[in-house]
This record gives structure tokens, C-alpha cells and sequence, in this order.
């Protein structure tokens, strides 16, 4: 038995050898054949542009609340519809066999009604004119005659509307003026080091005397009353590279080595550690604060009336641990406003702030409870003052903040019990957690978009089946 079995062996050894000693036939397919592969893709493709029309409106506003949009038919044919929820009106934008017969005039070349050759358009805000780009070339059409007049480009609407508050970044750059907030100084870094030189001209003034080639001073921001500075002592770091090589060089068969710097984990960050520097009488003031090794230097969030306190977030490497800092500008003292700490992963991205430098508060998203809702938190005690939202549901993302209203427009998932938990919805809530609205219906998966003056919204929404 043992003799059958290594026979057997040495024979399935054998032949991996002889089949592994001939060579693999090339595979080099024909044009046909690839044109025929990617015929197929294609088709697949239009399998189901042949089955669902009209899944999105996607507004084009024109004013601050009428709209128009294109509706896709099938056989690769559109229509176009004029919406103004003011007047309840829905109809079409023009009269497309008439629009095709003035684009046929001007293109040289046939247009038909439902397959029209525009690629955008901008309807004027009286709704008698639309400009129409047909590829690189552009077009004022009367809706009234259809006469046709050639432009330089298609026109913007520059009107100011009221506008949703657009959130900011939360690892946005402080925008480092050069010029102090009273008029008083220039501030500049020469020979690694700070100066300050008086806006009339004059002799420049040195503040500090210890930076080095190796740590220099940079990102310089002043108080809003311009009597300190915030700059840093920054170590950088050059990250190292990373390999790849380009597999398909036209006019080869071989390789091409290329690098990029990446960093990889356990690699150096650049760092920056936080100085205060008083501009009455010179003096330099180390923050009483961790260097910062993470992420560059942080965006500086000042209440107003207090030009001695700012605050400024901190996520720790190995993301375990989320903090707001407050420092106290006349000693370098600091304190957590916020201060999240995990034995799991706290995950950077989702973690929401807004800051409300009128009342010393902030509005802080995060998933400390094991879902994810919205906090009021007072910045001067450092307490947290209520939740905003609550219950086993997840906010999804902040759409907008009204500060004089005290509301926040939000989207979340998971609040009507039955539904699919990952349907998008839309919400309004005061700051106080109460009067909460619902702004779409149950049952479906949501997308809105508003209209400039905010007074109305488009919604977009469906489930897998309908």
C-alpha cells in the first residue's frame, strides 16, 4: 500500500513538471474580438437604461425658486420641464419641435424634438430667453419666436440668496493674516525666527531668538484684538516614498518604476508645538499642551467678547481619543472643553463641530453613546448643556445651522421602526432638542436638494422596487 502511494506521487509529480515545461500559449485577442467584448459591456449597460427612466430630478433653478430639469426617456430621448412651486405650475420649457427646427438652422445639421443636441442651458430669470451650449458653441433662444443668437458663453446668476450655512472644514487652515487686526503690525518669519514691523514702515522688532533651521516658527495667527500671537515651533517631516511601477508604457513591454512619498504606518508626522506670544511686551509663552503630532496645525475658534480664550481640536494618533482645548492666552494654561477617549476607534471623519461664538457654544456630533447624535455643549463650563437628538437612530450628517433661530437642518436613518435603517431622511431641530420636524415621508430613501431663497426643496426618493 505504502509502495502504491509514493508510485502515485512520483507520476502526479511528473506530469505538474512536463505540464509546467510548456509553454502557455500568448494571449493576444483581435480588434474584433475586443470590440465585441466591449460591445457587451455596453449593452449590458443600456439593458437597464431601457428599463428605468426618470429616476432623478435634478433641478437647474432659475430665480429664487422655479426650476427646470430634464427628464430621460427611453430610446436615449428627453424631454424638458418648467417647475415654479410659487404659481403651481409644471410644464414644458419649450416647444420642442420648434427649439429643434431653430438648432437645426444654426448647427447645420438635423435636431430632433425628443433627442436634442443640447449639453446645458441657463434659463433667464423672466423665463422669455434660454441659453443653450451646443458643444463649444453657445446660443441665446427666444421662447416666444425662436429666433436664435449667437453669445460668447453661457450667462451666471450672480444674485445673493439666502444660503444654508455651509460647514466648515474641520481641519481647515487658519487663514495666517499678515497684518494685525488693529492695523498696527506686520508680523513675518526671517532667519527661522518672528518678527513684527510697524504697517507705516519702520524698524522691524525680533520676538524670538530660538528658532533653528530644525525648528523654525511658522503658522502665525493673531487674536482678534491683535494684542497675541498663536505661532508654532514646527519639526518637518519629508515623508519617505512608496514604489509602483507602471505595468502598460506605450511603446514597451517593460515596466516603469515610479514613486510617490506616502506615509505608512509608525511613520513621523510633521509636528507642531503651540506658543504664545504677547505683543505689549514681548514675552513668549509655551502652551501647556501635548505637542501636536498629528495632523497639521489646528484652526483657532475664538468667543466673541473674549480675546483671552480660544479653542482648538485635537485627535490623537491611533484615533482613541478626540479632544476641544481651550487655552487661556494670558498664562498658556489649558482645559478640555471636550475630552472623548475610547478603548475602540473614534472615527475622525464623523466627528462633527460647530461653533457658536456669539453664546460660547459648540454643537458636537459624535458616537460616544454607540449610535450618533448631536450635543449642545457650553463652552465656558465645559459641560455638556443637552442633547440635541437622542434615541437608537444615527444622524447622518448636519445639512445646515440656523444661529439666530437656534435650529439645525440634519439627515438621519434609522428613526421609523420597520424601515430599512439605512433610508436617508430629513429633519429640523432646535438647539434645545424640541419641536422636532420631519421633513420627508416614511418608507423610502431620500435625497433633496433646496431652492435658492430656501423657502422650498426638491425631493428625490424611492425604495429597490419603485
Amino acid at each position: 500500500m505504502k509502495r502504491l502511494l509514493i508510485l502515485t506521487s512520483l507520476f502526479a509529480v511528473t506530469s505538474q513538471l512536463s505540464a509546467q515545461q510548456k509553454p502557455l500559449p500568448s494571449y493576444s485577442p483581435t480588434r474584433t474580438e475586443m470590440l465585441a467584448r466591449y460591445k457587451a459591456a455596453n449593452d449590458r449597460d443600456s439593458l437597464a437604461r431601457k428599463t428605468a427612466f426618470k429616476l432623478n430630478v435634478t433641478p437647474n433653478w432659475s430665480g429664487p425658486s422655479a426650476f427646470w430639469y430634464r427628464n430621460a426617456l427611453p430610446d436615449s430621448q428627453s424631454e424638458y420641464l418648467y417647475v415654479d412651486p410659487v404659481k403651481n405650475i409644471k410644464r414644458p420649457l419649450f416647444d420642442a419641435q420648434k427649439m429643434a427646427t431653430a438648432l437645426t438652422t444654426v448647427q447645420g445639421k438635423t435636431a430632433t424634438a425628443n433627442r436634442l443636441p443640447i449639453r446645458n442651458a441657463y434659463l433667464y430669470p423672466d423665463g422669455k430667453k434660454l441659453a443653450v451650449s451646443l458643444g463649444r458653441t453657445f446660443y441665446d433662444v427666444d421662447l416666444s419666436t425662436y429666433s436664435v443668437s449667437k453669445i460668447d458663453s453661457l450667462p451666471v446668476d450672480k444674485t445673493e440668496y439666502p444660503s444654508l450655512t455651509r460647514m466648515p472644514g474641520r481641519w481647515q487652515r487658519n487663514r495666517n493674516a499678515r497684518t494685525s487686526p488693529d492695523n498696527q503690525w506686520n508680523v513675518s518669519v526671517k532667519d527661522n525666527n518672528i518678527y513684527l514691523e510697524p504697517v507705516g514702515g519702520g524698524t522691524p522688532v525680533q520676538y524670538t531668538a530660538d528658532g533653528t533651521s530644525a525648528l523654525p516658527y511658522g503658522d502665525i495667527t493673531w487674536s482678534p484684538d491683535g494684542k497675541y500671537l498663536v505661532a508654532y515651533k514646527i519639526k518637518r517631516v519629508v515623508d519617505k516614498p512608496v514604489y509602483y511601477v507602471l505595468t502598460s508604457v506605450p511603446g514597451t513591454t517593460r515596466g516603469e518604476m515610479k514613486e510617490r512619498p506616502y506615509k505608512q504606518p509608525g511613520d513621523d508626522f510633521s509636528t507642531y508645538e503651540m506658543h504664545l506670544i504677547k505683543v505689549a511686551d514681548k514675552s513668549v509663552v509655551k502652551v501647556k499642551t501635548e505637542i501636536i503630532d498629528f495632523f497639521d496645525a489646528p484652526k483657532l475658534n475664538w468667543n466673541k467678547g473674549d480675546n483671552d480664550h480660544f479653542m482648538f481640536e485635537r485627535v490623537d494618533r491611533g484615533h482613541q481619543r478626540f479632544r476641544i482645548i481651550e487655552v487661556n492666552a494670558a498664562d498658556g494654561s489649558t482645559r478640555n472643553i471636550v475630552d472623548e477617549q475610547t478603548n475602540t476607534f473614534i472615527y475622525e471623519q464623523r466627528i462633527f463641530t460647530y461653533y457658536l461664538p456669539e453664546t460660547a457654544e459648540v454643537l458636537w456630533v459624535t458616537e460616544k453613546d454607540g449610535w450618533r447624535h448631536i450635543y449642545l455643549v457650553d463652552a465656558k463650563s465645559g459641560t455638556i448643556k443637552n442633547p440635541v437628538t437622542k434615541g437608537e437612530w444615527v444622524v447622518r450628517s448636519v445639512d445646515s445651522v440656523d444661529v439666530k433661530k437656534r435650529e439645525i437642518w440634519f439627515q438621519a436613518s434609522g428613526m421609523n421602526k420597520g424601515e430599512d435603517p439605512y433610508f436617508l431622511h430629513y429633519y429640523r431641530i432646535g438647539f434645545d432638542g424640541k419641536n422636532m420636524i420631519t421633513l420627508t415621508k416614511p418608507g423610502f430613501n431620500h435625497r433633496i436638494t433646496w431652492s435658492p431663497d430656501k423657502q422650498y426643496f426638491v425631493d428625490t426618493y424611492s425604495t429597490v422596487d419603485q
